[in-house]
């Protein structure tokens, strides 16, 4: 599928106002430009506080948002209606650190990775509140990674421990299939666990040093097989699918290495560099993906028709400048959550447009207009638009 560029917006040439939203600091009377995309954000901060760190794991959602999930101390999880966030039940709370969450796609099913035995606790949502359903057998170590394919199967890796990673399939006992060709040689910090269809997966290693695989599995219904396994090194343990573009955002060999990437029988990477940043988690979007950082908010974004390397264009969202981990999108790709400095945060598509100020590249098609008064970063403002760059 090519990459998808939103039409421009037909707006007023003639002194028209129009509300705007800055992504950085603007002065009355700075000339500034709106990109050609009728996408923008706006992030809006829950009471939700103390979500642990684990990059990409720290996070998930179901399709339509509804019920959100997080690694961190009860209650892990919650109801969402707009923005009132209300905890929902657990029968038995996971045992030790929670490394991982994960959320099925209607939200029926929901799985915790954490630290000690039985290293995987999985629930089935009955009358409202989440019931412990049994495991056929545990995991052999810490699951760091995990993820729904579907409501009907669960991904899962555990680094530490051989056969590393697992399939499980749901009800009311999870039922085992363990990989039967083992990858991984030793122990690792991170993972993720991302779908590529309702029956494969990509597992996605963390590693400060040393050479981890990036592997692709599926499972038939009786057995998890790997299909192809590529090592890398330092990878940064994120990894998200984009099904609107089918594509892979990797982090992949240093913090300031990022790529567009498809996985089938092989992997294919196409390199699209971005400097200076260290990625905690992605989630996809209308046009590419955002990016959770240890400075912020970053929307990554492809700039034209998708082509190998893909053109991108990127930019920090002025929300933030703390450090973020995880990220998890709805099924629209409208709604996004991401663990903010600990605080899980809601970030919503605007149709408010963004406005720049002229610094840097520009976008190949934009429009022009002065700021009417000063708009602090973050902040809607009024523009005038007098004409069509």
């Amino acid at each position: 599928m090519q990459g998808m560029v939103t039409k421009p917006k037909s707006y007023p040439r003639v002194f028209a106002e129009i509300e705007v939203q800055a992504y950085e600091d603007i002065r009355a009377g700075d000339r500034i430009y709106i990109p050609s995309k009728d996408i923008s954000y706006r992030a809006v901060t829950t009471s939700i506080s103390g979500i642990s760190g684990y990059r990409a794991t720290a996070v998930s959602c179901n399709a339509d948002g509804s019920i959100i999930a997080c690694a961190k101390s009860a209650p892990y999880v919650f109801r969402r209606s707009g923005y009132t966030l209300s905890p929902i039940s657990l029968s038995s709370n996971p045992s030790s650190t929670v490394l991982c969450v994960a959320v099925s796609p209607s939200g029926r099913y929901l799985a915790f990775g954490t630290s000690s035995s039985p290293y995987l606790f999985c629930y089935e949502l009955v009358e409202g509140a989440y019931q412990l359903r049994s495991l056929s057998a545990n995991p052999a170590a810490s699951v760091y990674g995990a993820s729904f394919m579907s409501d009907n199967l669960l991904g899962i890796a555990t680094p530490g421990g051989s056969p590393y990673v697992y399939a499980y399939t749901t009800g009311t006992t999870f039922t085992q299939y363990p990989s039967t060709s083992p990858t991984w040689s030793g122990s690792n910090t991170q993972l993720s666990v991302t779908y590529i269809t309702d029956t494969s997966f990509v597992v996605f290693p963390y590693s400060i040093s040393g050479s981890y695989p990036i592997s692709t599995y599926s499972f038939d219904g009786s057995s998890l097989t790997l299909i192809y396994s590529e090592s890398g090194t330092n990878l940064n343990g994120v990894c998200s699918y984009n099904p609107l573009l089918n594509v892979h955002y990797v982090n992949r060999g240093s913090p300031a290495n990022h790529h567009f990437a498809r996985f089938i029988s092989s992997i294919t990477t196409y390199n699209s560099q971005h400097s200076g940043l260290t990625v905690n988690g992605a989630a996809p979007t209308l046009t590419g993906f955002l990016l959770a950082c240890s400075n912020g908010i970053y929307d990554l974004s492809l700039t034209g028709p998708y082509n190998e390397p893909p053109n991108t264009s990127i930019r920090k969202l002025p929300f933030t400048s703390s450090s973020c981990f995880g990220f998890a999108a709805t099924q629209d790709l409208k709604t996004f959550f991401t663990s903010v400095a600990g605080v899980l945060t809601i970030i919503e598509v605007s149709n408010i447009p963004v406005a720049v100020k002229i610094t840097g590249a520009l976008f190949l098609n934009f429009f022009t207009c002065y700021a009417l008064e000063d708009i602090p970063a973050g902040a809607i403002g009024m523009a005038v638009l007098p004409l069509r760059a």
